[in-house]
């Protein structure tokens, strides 16, 4: 039954020059999607379940090539969203402006250094005035909330 399933969901792909098997099936956002047993599912992640196994509830299905329509179970692997992120950034994909490269930030990174460098010798408050910025801004720096990127 499982085969069957998979060949049903290969027959509507096609080959591109780096061996990825795209899907021409219905579409959510940047992926495309069906139905299995009752339920709407991302297509890579069916192809992984149809040839790995189910999948545990905290995992995604990554994409080593990173073509979103890609579902050659050679190309998926298991990952927490952790890994995920980890993945995009390594690959350059990330095109957030994140820190002082955002056009609104007020702070810089060395700001976020000292910050969490002489907290608490520094009160919240205090360092809030500092850089004008919200006390609850410096919360967040210092417990990892914000600028959680950054070392």
């Amino acid at each position: 039954m499982v085969g069957n399933k998979l060949e049903k969901l290969m027959r509507r792909t096609r080959k591109n020059d780096n061996g990825c098997l795209i899907i021409s099936i219905g579409y959510k956002a940047r992926y495309s999607c069906t139905t299995y047993n009752g339920k709407k599912i991302l297509c890579h992640r069916l192809a992984w379940i149809l040839t790995n196994g189910e999948i545990k509830d905290d995992l995604h299905v990554l994409h080593k090539c990173d073509n979103t329509f890609c579902i050659n179970p050679d190309h998926l692997f298991l990952g927490t969203q952790k890994d995920n992120i980890r993945d995009m950034m390594k690959k350059g994909r990330d095109n957030r402006l994140l820190g002082e490269k955002h056009q609104f930030s007020k702070l810089k990174n060395d700001d976020v250094r000292f910050i969490r460098n002489n907290w608490p010798e520094i009160s919240q408050a205090d360092l809030a005035k500092e850089f004008n910025v919200t006390s609850q801004n410096i919360h967040d720096i210092v417990h990892r909330k914000h600028w959680k990127w950054m070392e």
